[in-house]
């Protein structure tokens, strides 16, 4: 009896952590930290910019407190996608396994992983170099981000006005690096204006919304802690009943 009640007090506790692991209520970047994380992007945005000519970026306050929403969407989903924008704002996500307790903002970097895709881009529009693209189109003047961190992961969504990604202007719009020599130090990052977005010219790229990613490093992770939580709980049973019958022998 004594050992059978150990084993369900085990089972018990090994439920109830696996349930606070899995459920894990969404956590928001909301007020100061908000603001410092869009400085912090929209700098980053800007630096990558300049090395590509692009006018520099401000910070739009209605698009970042609408990326907050939409990131608390996804997190609450444990779901990676895109929103349907219909042509009025660009969008780029990010995904992360990380889980924070507390964000530290400085600890956030998509705008590198989006960058990193410009080694793929060929001079037209491909799924797998949209983020960089939108990021650096010349006629994109705006930017709002957010970010949440729920069971599945942390996820970073940032929002463009006017939007990128518009067929036939490309060219325009994606320039290519300039060279070292001949390129502006002295340029300065976005400053908030809380301007309503404005729409776009041109027509939208058909497969802008089209793709959907599961986080499938969480599900592995989640695999792992189940297994290695079984084999503990097997390890003390057979701990528990061979120690058990050693007190029974002597």
């Amino acid at each position: 009896m004594q050992f059978h009640w150990y084993f369900c007090s085990l089972f018990v506790f090994l439920k109830v952590l696996i349930f606070v692991y899995c459920e894990r209520e969404p956590l928001c970047v909301y007020g100061p930290d908000a603001v410092e994380l869009n400085r912090r992007f929209v700098r980053e945005h800007n630096d990558l910019r300049r090395k590509h000519g692009a006018p520099l970026l401000h910070v739009n306050l209605d698009l970042a407190e609408d990326s907050t929403d939409w990131s608390l969407d996804l997190a609450e989903e444990n779901m990676l996608k895109r929103s349907k924008s219909d042509g009025v704002y660009g969008e780029n996500l990010y995904w992360s396994s990380d889980l924070p307790d507390k964000f530290n903002v400085n600890e956030i970097s998509p705008v590198q992983s989006w960058y990193s895709q410009s080694t793929k881009y060929n001079g037209n529009f491909k799924i797998e170099t949209r983020d960089f693209t939108q990021m650096i189109w010349a006629s994109t003047s705006e930017v709002g981000c957010g970010a949440c961190s729920g069971s599945g992961g942390t996820y970073v969504i940032c929002r463009y006005a006017p939007a990128g990604n518009i067929r036939g202007k490309f060219k325009q719009n994606v320039l290519p690096p300039v060279p070292p020599d001949i390129l502006d130090p002295k340029g300065t990052s976005g400053t908030p204006k809380g301007v309503t977005p404005t729409g776009s010219s041109g027509t939208p790229n058909p497969n802008e919304d089209s793709s959907i990613l599961t986080p499938l490093l969480y599900a592995l992770s989640i695999a792992i802690v189940v297994f290695a939580l079984s084999t503990v709980v097997i390890l003390l049973f057979i701990t528990c009943y061979y120690s058990q019958r050693f007190f029974q022998i002597k």
